[in-house]
């Protein structure tokens, strides 16, 4: 109950009624903005707004294989992530330390809250997060890399 942290949701999807209920309930609403879908060329200045940007993703057959957009896009932007541990996401990030990892409960909540405590280590891991991001490639290396994949399957025919 920090009345100085002001949490911004972006986007809607099935567990929206649950997030506005929890919201009412909890009387919140003075801390909690709930901003519907963000094209993309806006989506980086609402990203950048954040200290901290969270991923509560519920470990499954089906999240252990995903890799949150939402979670690269915050780490290209050099804020710091919190998220649960995804399978897909720690092999993404392997040992960069760019990512605390937590799994949903007190131990997240304790994990956030350290974090926007903690100036120097939201640095570190922003400069960690950015680094990680750039070492993966680029749009331009990825698009040399696809048409030299075209070119090689084109040549077998």
């Amino acid at each position: 109950n920090d009345h100085n942290i002001l949490v911004l949701i972006i986007g809607s999807g099935e567990a929206e009624k649950d997030i506005s209920d929890a919201i009412q309930r909890l009387k919140i609403q003075s801390q909690v903005i709930l901003r519907p879908f963000v094209d993309y060329p806006e989506l980086v200045k609402h990203i950048c707004l954040a200290d901290v940007s969270v991923n509560t993703f519920v470990p499954s057959l089906v999240t252990d294989c995903a890799l949150p957009g939402r979670v690269l896009q915050s780490l290209a932007c050099g804020i710091p992530v919190v998220s649960t541990p995804l399978k897909g996401l720690i092999s993404y990030t392997g040992d960069s330390k760019s990512v605390v990892y937590a799994p949903l409960g007190a131990e997240f909540v304790h994990a956030v809250n350290d974090l926007l405590q903690n100036k120097p280590e939201r640095e570190k891991l922003s400069v960690a997060g950015k680094e990680l991001i750039a070492s993966k490639g680029n749009w331009q290396d990825f698009t040399t890399e696809f048409v030299e994949l075209c070119q090689s399957v084109m040549a077998r025919k």
